[in-house]
């Protein structure tokens, strides 16, 4: 109970809602159902056991330095399967982005070979150029979602070496076969190796993804944007609200359709948790339209950090509560992943 009793207080204060006016009767009486949720998580290195010649994989195959076997694989699939079911309200989020995936296999054994593949989710996926072989994917409900296009964006690093990263996963998708949406998914690069040295890659993987949004927005000024990722930085960070320029949205009375705004900036506690000091670095942010509630169904936006007790443990180092993750340095843990996912309910 020591444990247990502050998780449901996290759960309590991390969803930040943007609360928009009121549209119709029938929202108003059914307020805590959402028209549809999307959910974004870094899975922390879900890996198979095979090695892949053509990626820096062998630390996670029987015979590397960790030591990944077939069970610990396992053990980490059924984790991630319980954290989708559990987001379920009842159902899971109709798309799910995640980051650090290894390849189609990965997702193929989450979503078929687990006890997830009872929802029926198909996979986007493509190997990226990444040195660590690791991508960003999406999984989602076709009953409810259909695929117009779809593309995976390759940003390349021409000030920093030329060197590759994750791709940036690009949907555009109609809902209830009604609402057309626009939907990006990254993966920005860490700050392994210094926050200034890395700075720039991250910098311009933000260009990249602005140049998209831009593009979009040119051809259809009111389109509904939403983009979800880890970006490695927190709402406050130059790459972030400057060169993306994602606005923190704090219910401004004017809101331009075109502009980006952040919905992540005020929550609490974060979403990953280093030296013990938490950070946002998970976000979800939208164009204006959607705040603008273009659509008689959609009455607000709720971002929501995704605490359930069993994916928080004690912090015994610097105090209070930390994810409960799958690797502590080279320690296996068996837990879920360093970062705690995020969720954008769409009212």
């Amino acid at each position: 109970m020591k444990v247990l009793i502050p998780a449901i207080v996290l759960i309590l204060l991390n969803c930040s809602c943007s609360f928009l006016p009121k549209q119709d009767a029938t929202v108003k009486n059914n307020p805590w159902h959402p028209s549809y949720r999307i959910m974004f998580w870094n899975t922390e290195n879900l890996f198979d056991i095979y090695d892949d010649s053509l990626t820096m994989d062998d630390e996670f195959t029987p015979y590397g330095i960790r030591a990944w076997n077939a069970a610990k694989y396992q053990l980490k699939i059924n984790n991630m399967y319980k954290v989708l079911v559990a987001a379920g309200n009842p159902d899971p989020p109709e798309i799910i982005a995640l980051c650090e995936v290894e390849n189609r296999k990965v997702l193929y054994d989450l979503t078929v070979d687990s006890p997830f593949g009872k929802f029926g989710y198909k996979i986007l996926h493509r190997d990226s150029k990444d040195s660590r072989g690791i991508d960003v994917a999406v999984i989602y409900n076709p009953e409810r979602i259909r695929i117009l296009y779809k593309d995976f964006i390759s940003p390349l690093f021409l000030a920093s070496s030329g060197k590759t990263t994750r791709d940036i996963v690009y949907l555009k998708a109609r809902i209830h076969e009604k609402d057309t949406m626009h939907f990006f998914f990254c993966h920005c690069p860490s700050k392994y190796g210094g926050a200034g040295y890395t700075e720039p890659k991250r910098k311009e993987v933000a260009l990249e993804l602005k140049h998209h949004v831009d593009s979009i927005l040119k051809k259809e000024r009111n389109a509904a944007i939403i983009i979800g990722g880890d970006f490695n930085d927190p709402p406050s960070s130059e790459s972030v609200s400057h060169v993306l320029h994602a606005y923190c949205y704090e219910n401004q009375d004017s809101i331009c359709s075109t502009n980006l705004y952040n919905l992540s900036c005020f929550a609490k506690p974060g979403t990953y948790k280093n030296q013990g000091i938490w950070e946002t670095i998970d976000q979800f942010i939208v164009s204006g339209t959607l705040i603008q509630i273009r659509s008689s169904n959609t009455e607000r936006l709720c971002f929501e950090i995704f605490a359930p007790y069993f994916l928080m443990e004690t912090d015994e180092k610097f105090a209070g509560l930390k994810p409960f993750r799958t690797w502590e340095g080279m320690k296996f843990k068996g837990g879920f992943s360093d970062h705690l996912p995020v969720i954008l309910n769409v009212y």
